[in-house]
């Protein structure tokens, strides 16, 4: 796939464009939110995620070698099915932490990146590892189940590897390695107390090499 700096331009608005409607959608139905009955908050929940699953379809079936539209259709589903699962958490009172909704949207947009082969969305995914470790933690050793961190972000590393294999001068390569590179410090710096290695410099030295 051309990676070059007008491809990365449509692909970079194409995603934007996605992105935004999406939010333009959520922001249009949280207006009037309070004032919907509960079955109907829940038919508007899930309707961006079946126009997402309509879109995603298509995608594969007729778009799946133009980038734009992969990279589209990959955040436009990350992005519903966040959207859906936090508007039916709180039409139906389900309690949890910010922390438990990153984890279950990190989950489910792992098969999302792979399935569109979407570097956005491995930016994202990345990025939101690192979130989900400072808002389970805040930056404290002494939260149980710390080290699943490392989980999710080893398992975006087979798509990483992909994009190296294919080349290290796009775009794509040099965004996911920034993402990912962030989100091994947010991590190291959390989970190497909490492992009781006493590493300390010598891991972020390694890091940074």
């Amino acid at each position: 796939e051309d990676e070059s700096d007008g491809s990365f331009g449509f692909v970079l608005l194409a995603a934007m464009g996605s992105a935004l409607i999406g939010a333009g959608i959520i922001l249009l139905v949280a207006r009037n939110w309070d004032e919907l009955a509960r079955s109907i908050r829940c038919a508007i929940a899930f309707l961006p995620l079946l126009v997402s699953l309509g879109l995603g379809f298509f995608v594969l079936r007729r778009r799946n070698d133009s980038p734009a539209w992969r990279e589209s259709a990959a955040l436009f589903n990350m992005a519903a099915f966040a959207a859906t699962l936090s508007l039916i958490s709180q039409a139906y009172q389900i309690q949890g932490s910010f922390a438990d909704f990153t984890a279950a949207c990190l989950i489910l947009a792992l098969p999302v990146i792979y399935l569109f082969r979407s570097s956005f969305g491995a930016v994202v995914y990345a990025l939101g590892c690192g979130l989900w470790m400072l808002t389970k933690n805040g930056w404290r050793s002494d939260v149980p189940g710390q080290m699943l961190f490392w989980l999710f972000i080893l398992a975006i590393l087979p798509f990483y590897l992909r994009l190296c294999r294919r080349g290290r001068r796009g775009w794509s390569f040099g965004a996911l390695t920034i993402a990912l590179f962030t989100g091994f410090i947010v991590g190291m710096f959390v989970t190497d107390d909490f492992a009781r290695v006493s590493l300390g410099a010598v891991s972020f030295a390694g890091l940074f090499a």
